[in-house]
């Protein structure tokens, strides 16, 4: 190497761009100071290996303190480099797992001190690590009592991942949530604990979810009650009904009208309060159709002139026939006097009620729909009332809850909307904060607009001497089937039981031209009187009565051989029309 050029025995090249290193002999002479190489300098040597070194030049100088020569010292440092590179991949590996995983992860030493968390943590709380390192985690609890039960249990060595535990947790933001936590425990090599890592899975949505599944049980349960106290009751507005509607028939007297209103009257209130019983059944038929939320707004707007107070004022906005959604229009519009109502009742001093429509949100079609891509709208009922606070609306949509006195409500209202909009594929949910209002979103599927259905008009039709078999284990649903009959130009046989009915047809079957039978019988289920008839009469056309709202049951009666269904209390107007079309001869 004497006598050579320094460059060609010092051949020296950065190891990212390998591009040549400027060799520091040339400044140390120029400037006469001690230069370092940076750690990143690799020599390449006479035979072509590559080596990593530490580097440092200092001046040679005579006793004038001229610089005579250089110095040079290097050691090799391949091996610690080495060392060092395989340590700074370990920790990129380490840091892009960390930041993969979903749930928010969080390290703390054995104070509780947070040293580091992940991206889903920043992205769930909203803190960044700059922000949120060296504070204790009691900081992130929105409860100091979840945070020293999760201390008390990790000083016991009592956490146990297998079986997280739920804590609320605080957002910078002073949102709170509930989230699953599980702990595990960081150690030397010698087994000390040095830390913790909290594991926090957010479970909004689950909650969500698990509190539409308890309230589908309890609507569930509450429908299977309400259908068997619906049945009963029908079976009675069946007799006054048809009572009311023959004696209409036959008394002139103005007076005796007005008391025979009253009582029809009466039977169409107790009707309405059955049909919101039957809303709780999981089977109760509606009449779905197209609807333009425009038009039937501005309809429903009017007609609430007279049933909400002159203080309170509707506000429809932007709402257009475009806006249709698929609905039972009957149904749809007690949503919106149930909702109206409640309104009005949270402005005493009056206020305006606010409509709007938007699409559902990301968050709506995670939670309500369950990943459905269909078509939906979302209507919004806001109220400038007092609003209400977390605990009320968490039951709000309880049967028999109710924040009114006892004597101005029956708490089935908002459980009513509930089961209405189930049973449209729909949802409801509610914002709200005390003092400043309350916003009540329905969500209902959207559809193409479509014509309306004429409405047929009511004509009694009279018999031409035909027989009717009547079975009804209800004596004065018998007798009053029987008088309208009779009076309108039908020979009629009554039967307590199934039993009764099947004797009249075997002594004389010609003799029967028409069954009308009830359901629930004593002796017999009335699904098995209507398949022996029409196995063994198959020319008499049948007609089954219940006191049911069931779409399922009305299918099954239909497809064993019943010709119609009549729901408890019918219109005799309409059983004349049916029982003579089904005897007249095509």
């Amino acid at each position: 190497a004497e006598g050579r050029q320094l460059s060609e025995v010092f051949n020296i090249v950065n190891n990212r761009t390998r591009e040549p290193v400027k060799n520091p002999v040339q400044k140390v002479l120029k400037d006469g100071e001690i230069v370092g190489l940076a750690n990143h300098t690799v020599l390449i040597s006479r035979g072509g290996a590559e080596y990593q070194i530490a580097d440092s030049a200092a001046p040679i100088r005579s006793d004038t303190d001229k610089v005579q020569g250089v110095v040079l010292v290097f050691r090799d440092q391949t091996s610690e480099y080495e060392a060092r590179r395989r340590m700074e991949e370990s920790e990129q590996q380490y840091r892009s797992l960390f930041n993969s995983i979903r749930d928010a992860l969080l390290v703390s030493n054995t104070d509780r001190e947070i040293i580091d968390c992940n991206q889903a943590f920043t992205d769930l709380f909203g803190y960044t690590l700059e922000e949120i390192r060296g504070k204790e985690t009691a900081y992130l609890y929105a409860d100091t009592e979840d945070y020293e039960k999760m201390d008390a249990k990790l000083r016991q060595h009592m956490v146990d991942p297998q079986f997280p535990m739920t804590f609320q947790y605080q957002k910078q933001s002073g949102e709170t949530f509930p989230a699953e936590t599980s702990a595990f425990y960081l150690r030397n090599p010698e087994g000390e604990i040095t830390g913790f890592i909290g594991l926090i899975r957010d479970v909004t949505d689950r909650k969500q979810m698990e509190y539409e599944l308890i309230e589908a049980q309890k609507m569930e349960a509450l429908g299977q009650i309400a259908g068997g106290i619906a049945h009963d009751f029908n079976n009675v507005l069946a007799a006054i009904s048809g009572a009311q509607q023959m004696l209409e028939l036959q008394i002139q007297n103005e007076t005796m009208h007005r008391y025979l209103k009253m009582i029809k009257s009466s039977v169409e209130r107790g009707k309405t309060v059955t049909n919101r019983m039957l809303t709780f059944t999981r089977s109760s038929k509606l009449d779905v159709k197209p609807v333009a939320l425009g038009s039937f707004l501005e309809e429903f707007k009017d007609i609430t002139k007279y049933t909400l107070p002159q203080e309170i004022q509707i506000h429809i906005e932007e709402i257009t026939n475009q806006h249709t959604v698929e609905v039972d229009p009957v149904q749809f519009q007690q949503v919106l006097f149930t909702l109206s109502i409640n309104a009005a009742d949270a402005m005493p001093d009056g206020g305006t009620i606010q409509c709007t429509v938007r699409q559902p949100t990301e968050r709506e079609r995670r939670v309500f729909l369950r990943g459905n891509t269909d078509p939906y709208w979302c209507l919004l009922v806001t109220d400038e009332g007092i609003g209400m606070d977390e605990e009320t609306m968490a039951l709000i949509f309880e049967p028999f809850f109710t924040t009114k006195e006892s004597t101005q409500g029956t708490g089935l209202g908002l459980a009513v909307v509930y089961k209405i909009l189930q049973m449209h594929n729909g949802w409801i949910d509610v914002e709200s904060t005390p003092g400043e209002g309350s916003t009540f979103i329905v969500g209902l599927p959207a559809c193409n607009p479509e014509g309306s259905p004429a409405v047929m008009e009511k004509s009694i039709i009279q018999g031409d001497g035909e027989t009717i078999l009547i079975v009804d284990d209800e004596e004065s649903i018998r007798n009053m089937v029987d008088e309208t009959l009779s009076t309108n130009g039908y020979q009629t046989i009554q039967a307590e039981t199934a039993q009764q009915a099947l004797d009249v047809l075997l002594d004389s079957p010609s003799s029967v031209h028409l069954v009308l039978t009830d359901i629930g019988l004593p002796d017999m289920n009335g699904k098995k009187l209507i398949r022996i008839v029409q196995e063994q009469y198959p020319e008499i056309p049948i007609i089954a009565m219940t006191g049911y709202v069931d779409s399922v049951l009305d299918e099954t009666l239909l497809s064993i051989g019943a010709r119609a269904v009549f729901k408890k209390p019918y219109s005799t107007y309409q059983l004349s029309r049916t029982i003579r079309e089904l005897l007249t001869p095509e």
